[in-house]
């Protein structure tokens, strides 16, 4: 008797691998996307799991939340286990509100989800045996090797004047040769999803159109609101332990777990402005020694989190308002997190705003502290340590930070300045 067993089309070993909405990393990290392609690219492909990202927020500044937005949107969209921690009061309609959809035309993304590329191709190579007049402009995803194959069909169609003999033998081998390309494109397209190149990666979204309460109903979102009415130690600690129990979830089972199939396996934390106003007790003061029990508060919750999110498949975003404290509460906040950007305002008196090319979209800076560098000896050099943040209409981008030379912007402005005083003379005359 043979110990080999020969592996069936419809065994568990031939399936379509699911994308889990994660990507291998450079040093055996497996990261997320943040929904922002910007972001991901000045993280260095993702945020890895098993990290904290700390956002450093900007009372003049409101793009803390955007940010915030499109990572939990893009959680939504992968199918990820999203915790949303705040101070605020939420409703099931104002968190729908809240999120982004997807800024594409047709249906919502979360209600019908981003097909795999294997279930792409496979309609392809049905739409290309079925019509081969479909014009190469068309919506749908064909994959190069079929809209060739359509373009050399339409040339190559002879115009004889007896079409029924030709007719069966034609449609039999563009049947024959279109099943044995979509078979083979489907296989490659399956090898490529698993090694996660044909997946989709960090979705755009529309900030003007939120969700509906009926496309969150089935996704694994949860809120808690951790209010100054919290019993303990306070909102702060409601918040630590509310983190520590979401993030509890995704950690190892054993020495070697093994990995799930489940997009829920993946966790993704937020924890809104910790530390605002809001989290503060309607009874405290500003008292010094409030203030320093707030400050011991948020370094206790953020060491604990940091501790137990470095072995689960779990990442956390991190926001706090710490201009509101004191500088050394800073230095110590920013060592308890893999990465830390901190946001600036951009007013429009400044020099940098001055020198900006399209300087109307520019909305905020984004600097640099601090990389993650999971899985290296030492940190990660920042090369570019500015961005900035463009908001536009409906979406927000991240780049470099790049100055127009100081002549050219002095050319502009003499310009403008000789054509305000040249409009007067021509009215006169």
């Amino acid at each position: 008797m043979s110990a080999f067993i020969r592996r069936q089309p419809g065994t568990a070993g031939s399936r379509t691998p699911l994308d889990l909405g994660t990507r291998p990393g450079l040093h055996g990290q497996v990261l997320i996307s943040t929904g922002l392609a910007g972001l991901d690219r000045l993280l260095g492909g993702g945020l890895p799991l098993g990290s904290i990202l700390l956002l450093l927020e900007d009372s003049n500044s409101q793009q803390h939340l955007n940010l915030m937005k499109c990572f939990m949107a893009e959680g939504v969209c992968c199918k990820h286990s999203v915790a949303w921690v705040t101070a605020q009061q939420l409703t099931p309609d104002s968190t729908a509100a809240f999120l982004p959809d997807q800024a594409r035309s047709g249906s919502s993304s979360i209600s019908q989800p981003a097909q795999q590329v294997s279930s792409t191709t496979s309609s392809a190579g049905t739409a290309a045996a079925g019509g081969s007049a479909a014009a190469p402009d068309d919506g749908l995803k064909i994959a190069w090797q079929y809209r060739k194959y359509i373009q050399s069909q339409q040339r190559a169609e002879p115009v004889a004047p007896d079409k029924s003999r030709t007719s069966s033998s034609n449609s039999s081998s563009t049947q024959a040769s279109s099943s044995k390309s979509s078979s083979s494109s489907s296989s490659s397209a399956a090898k490529n999803v698993a090694a996660g190149i044909g997946r989709e990666w960090c979705r755009q979204y529309d900030l003007t159109k939120g969700l509906t309460p009926a496309q969150l109903a089935g996704t694994k979102f949860t809120t808690c609101c951790c209010t100054s009415r919290s019993e303990g130690s306070g909102a702060v600690a409601a918040a630590g332990a509310a983190a520590a129990g979401f993030v509890q979830r995704f950690q190892p089972s054993g020495p070697i777990p093994i990995p799930s199939q489940d997009p829920g396996s993946i966790g993704r934390l937020v924890i809104q402005s910790l530390g605002s106003p809001d989290w503060w007790p309607s009874s405290s003061s500003s008292s010094s020694s409030s203030l320093a029990g707030m400050e011991a508060g948020i370094l206790c919750a953020l060491a604990d989190l940091r501790l137990q999110i470095q072995d689960a498949t779990c990442a956390a975003l991190v926001m706090c308002p710490a201009e509101l404290f004191s500088e050394s509460f800073q230095a110590r906040l920013q060592h308890l997190a893999d990465a830390v950007l901190r946001i600036q305002c951009l007013a429009d008196n400044t020099d940098v705003y001055r020198l900006l090319p399209d300087a109307s979209s520019a909305s905020a800076l984004l600097e640099v502290r601090r990389l993650p560098h999971l899985g290296l000896l030492r940190q990660r050099h920042i090369e570019d340590q500015l961005y900035l943040i463009r908001h536009k209409r409906r979406s927000i981008s991240i780049s470099v930070l790049d100055l127009l030379p100081l002549e050219a912007v002095e050319q502009q402005q003499g310009a403008a300045e000789a054509a305000k005083k040249e409009a007067p003379v021509k009215a006169v005359v």
